[in-house]
């Protein structure tokens, strides 16, 4: 069966009137979908600036906390290596003093022990110098004796003679 012109007509009349509902519709559907996709939008944008905000506070917050235990420790540091340093010096300086005290007394040691040998050759000289004395004095007593020795015989004959 072949459709008449009228249906044809009908039908596409309703057809065109069915579309332009359906058009009509669907922008209604799309500006309220629109809409909605916009007011969404905006929601989540500012949640998420209200969320960025919280983390920003936070991050700063926690940096904040971060810079003053960063601050805390480094004072901490830093009276540990003034007390070490302080601790190093008093070292050195003892180091420097036990060493002048080491240098005065080889010195020390060192000009007794001079004065030791000094006196060990002072000493020998002076013994040197009575073994010098003796010996001129036990040769001039020799002298003296090999002279009265040689006039011995001319004293006992001129002993003998004044008997």
């Amino acid at each position: 069966m072949k459709p008449k012109k009228t249906d044809s007509l009908v039908t596409e009349s309703v057809f065109l009137n069915e579309t332009q509902l359906i058009r009509k519709e669907f922008k209604e559907e799309t500006q309220l979908i629109r809409k909605e996709f916009k007011e969404e939008t905006q929601l989540i944008r500012k949640e998420f600036k209200e969320e960025f905000q919280v983390i920003r506070k936070e991050f700063k917050e926690e940096t904040q906390l971060i810079r003053k235990e960063f601050k805390e420790e480094f004072q901490v540091i830093r009276k540990e290596f003034k007390d070490e340093t302080q601790s190093i010096r008093k070292v050195i300086g003892n180091l420097a003093l036990e060493q002048m005290n080491m240098k005065e007394t080889f010195f020390q040691q060192l000009k007794d022990f001079k004065n030791e040998i000094l006196n060990a050759i002072d000493s020998f000289a002076q013994k040197d110098e009575v073994r010098y004395r003796k010996a001129i004095v036990h040769d001039h007593r020799l002298n003296e004796s090999e002279a009265t020795l040689q006039n011995h015989e001319v004293r006992i004959v001129h002993l003998e003679t004044t008997k």
